[in-house]
């Protein structure tokens, strides 16, 4: 995780270098983290919780530190409360369930994918992201 604040110092640089899309996993938010300089930085943030009341608490709990570091969607990787319910309690969007066994959340995920991908299409020939 030492990395990671290096990574936030040249997030434009490696946008530049790689010409494409990347993904990095910082693992759970805390006020102490060294991946809170590079979240603060990045283009997109993704939250993926599950819906069982600890986990939603624990999001409640970190949801002013995360507003400040910016704007986030969420994903919801099953448990006790629906995706909606999660989405109403935080105030963020849920743009999909994980569940890979609940046919309406994985059509949801499907089509959320195709939005989000196409809202960030990649004009390859200027290596600029369009929004």
């Amino acid at each position: 995780m030492a990395s990671l604040p290096v990574l936030a110092q040249h997030v434009n640089r490696i946008d530049e270098i790689l010409r494409t899309d990347v993904l990095i996993v910082t693992g759970r938010l805390r006020p102490d983290s060294a991946a809170n300089q590079l979240i603060e930085v990045v283009d997109r943030r993704i939250l993926v919780t599950r819906t069982d009341l600890e986990d939603v608490v624990s999001v409640v709990h970190r949801a002013e530190r995360m507003r400040e570091l910016g704007q986030w969607n969420v994903l919801t990787a099953g448990g006790q409360f629906g995706a909606a319910e999660l989405a109403r309690t935080i105030e963020w969007p849920v743009i999909a369930d994980l569940l890979p066994d609940n046919p309406r959340g994985s059509a949801r995920l499907r089509a959320s994918i195709r939005d989000f991908v196409e809202a960030i299409d990649i004009d390859r020939s200027r290596g600029e992201a369009v929004a």
